[in-house]
């Protein structure tokens, strides 16, 4: 390891910090910093520094724990989701999430498919993670989501039952700080109040959404959203800027805004910001991991020494990393003595349909404030995997509306009518729904393709499902009859007709929990199998996932696991 001849350390050429000894007071560490900890054991090291990390990182440090957090991306502040914002608005069409990332494509995460449905996902790799670019929408687990092999047949039941796991739900809801109203009919029971209100309904859903699903036997409710409905010290309301997937004003809940401010202002938190985990290294007998060896942006190699390891890298890289670590005992990964890491490897299914109404829709906040669980409810879901439904008027900054088939449609006798066109994106509504995921997939390494360190990248073969198919088929008709009842045009776009799909980005289940190793990598805890010290926690843990997105649940178990321990 290389020695540090200066205190201070620089990035992009200006003096941003000093050298820190452990004690002080909301350390921030980033580019060119060696740790050089020597013999030095902290209490915790935590890789991964998105909700799940962030989370458990911020419990453990206010009880007074010294915590690494470690972070292979860099920190974005205010001024770059400004940049974004106005990036977003001078390429109006533009869908580019990118922050800048570091130049090297060694600090991202790609993967190769095989087999199966061609995969892939979209991730940032940034102090935050992908709290940074998504929409909020917090949505629970059902109660049968987490028992389908006993109910159903398929899948993996978790080793929790629903009503132990419900009281970390609503913790993580009022940590998020999630709005809504205790009005959907198709959800498991909660313990407790949403810590805020609704948004308020949009003219489309008020006077058009909500009627039609009455006349078709549908509820529609208020959707359950990351998003604050109202003011609190710290964090703005939403604005209605309608850049949700950015949202510069932070009133939609992101790891870096909620949680890392409050890890840092304890006193033995710090944060290693583009630090690169290579690997973890094993006791001599094969039951501890004595340390992560990690790379700066400099290139030096950095050891942290810790009396507990927890991986919150998200649930590619998390089953990725642990089938990297071999060592005495693991020789074919951590956690992996009977080959469970990355078997049953999922991600929910998404598809897309449009209308175009008989009247102008008018606005909305940049989201749904409504959407309908129909289909995720018991009764429903007989044959198919569970779906939800979510509209909003158009143009949204994830729209996907075709505009040459606008430009088409607005176009009579080789001329193009601006007055019409204006009028078909005024009368324009786009959807999309959220699938369970029944089919078969798996990750592992493949040796053929490695990154610049020379590690292996991840591999995924993923496959479809006939419950997915079936849902299909029940999706394009629920979608016929709500276009019918609403008297709109209805049409979907090719990757969301007949056995077509995409990928939500949100990988799951490739470390799953459960009771024994011949089932699962890490116990009920999330403590990995055949190891005493090391804890996974992201949505990779997940042994099935329901039809609702899983940063909740994520960040429940984060909390869930944060608690264990401290009392372990």
């Amino acid at each position: 390891m290389d020695s540090v001849r200066d205190s201070s350390y620089t990035y992009g050429g200006e003096c941003v910090g000093r050298r820190i000894a452990l004690g002080e007071r909301g350390v921030e560490r980033g580019v060119g910093w060696d740790i050089n900890m020597g013999d030095t054991e902290i209490d915790y090291c935590i890789v991964g520094s998105g909700p799940a990390g962030t989370t458990v990182a911020e419990v453990l440090a206010a009880r007074g724990a010294s915590v690494a957090l470690v972070e292979q991306g860099p920190r974005h502040n205010v001024a770059a989701r400004g940049k974004l914002l106005a990036k977003r608005q001078a390429e109006l069409q533009g869908r580019d999430l990118d922050f800048d990332h570091a130049d090297s494509s060694d600090f991202k995460n790609p993967v190769t498919t095989s087999g199966g449905v061609p995969y892939s996902y979209n991730s940032l790799s940034a102090v935050g993670g992908a709290s940074l670019h998504w929409d909020g929408h917090t949505p629970r687990p059902r109660a049968e989501d987490m028992r389908v092999r006993s109910l159903y047949g398929y899948g993996r039941d978790w080793p929790i039952a629903y009503k132990e796991f419900e009281p970390w739900l609503l913790k993580a809801e009022h940590a998020m700080g999630v709005s809504a109203n205790d009005d959907n009919p198709y959800a498991s029971p909660r313990s407790g109040p949403f810590p805020m209100p609704a948004h308020p309904q949009s003219y489309f859903e008020s006077t058009f959404l909500l009627p039609a699903m009455q006349r078709l036997g549908w509820t529609a409710h208020s959707r359950a959203n990351a998003i604050a409905s109202q003011s609190s010290p710290g964090r703005s309301a939403c604005l209605g800027c309608r850049q949700c997937s950015i949202c510069p004003s932070g009133a939609r809940y992101s790891a870096d805004l909620v949680s890392l401010p409050k890890f840092l202002a304890q006193e033995d938190a710090r944060l290693y910001s583009e630090t690169k985990l290579r690997r973890l290294e094993v006791s001599k007998d094969g039951r501890t991991i004595t340390s992560a060896i990690a790379l700066d942006k400099a290139g030096r190699e950095q050891v942290f020494k810790a009396k507990r390891f927890v991986l919150a890298m998200g649930g590619v890289e998390t089953p990725r990393m642990l089938l990297l670590s071999t060592g005495p005992g693991h020789s074919a990964g951590l956690g992996n003595h009977d080959g469970q890491v990355g078997v049953g490897f999922s991600d929910h299914l998404m598809r897309f349909f449009q209308y175009t109404m008989p009247k102008k829709v008018g606005h909305s906040l940049g989201f749904p404030a409504m959407n309908c669980e129909h289909f995720r409810a018991p009764e429903n879901r007989k044959g198919i995997a569970s779906f939800s439904l979510n509209m909003i008027p158009g143009p949204v900054s994830w729209d996907f509306t075709d505009s040459n088939a606008l430009v088409d449609r607005a176009t009579f006798k080789e001329s193009l009518s601006l007055d019409l066109l204006q009028d078909l994106v005024q009368r324009g509504v786009v959807g999309y729904s959220i699938h369970e995921h029944t089919g078969v997939g798996q990750l592992s390494l493949d040796e053929s393709s490695k990154d610049s360190f020379g590690d292996a990248l991840p591999k995924i073969s993923i496959g479809v499902g006939e419950r997915d198919l079936a849902s299909f088929v029940t999706h394009e008709q629920a979608c016929a009859k709500l276009g019918e009842t609403l008297d709109a045009e209805y049409s979907m776009p090719p990757w969301s007709t007949g056995g077509s799909a995409i990928w939500a980005s949100h990988p799951s289940g490739g470390t799953a929990m459960g009771t024994s190793r011949k089932n699962a990598v890490c116990d009920q805890n999330l403590k990995v199998m055949g190891t005493e010290n090391l804890f996974v926690v992201s949505s990779s843990v997940f042994p099935h996932a329901g039809a609702n997105n899983p940063t909740l649940s994520i960040v429940a178990l984060a909390l869930r696991l944060a608690n264990h321990l401290l009392k372990n």
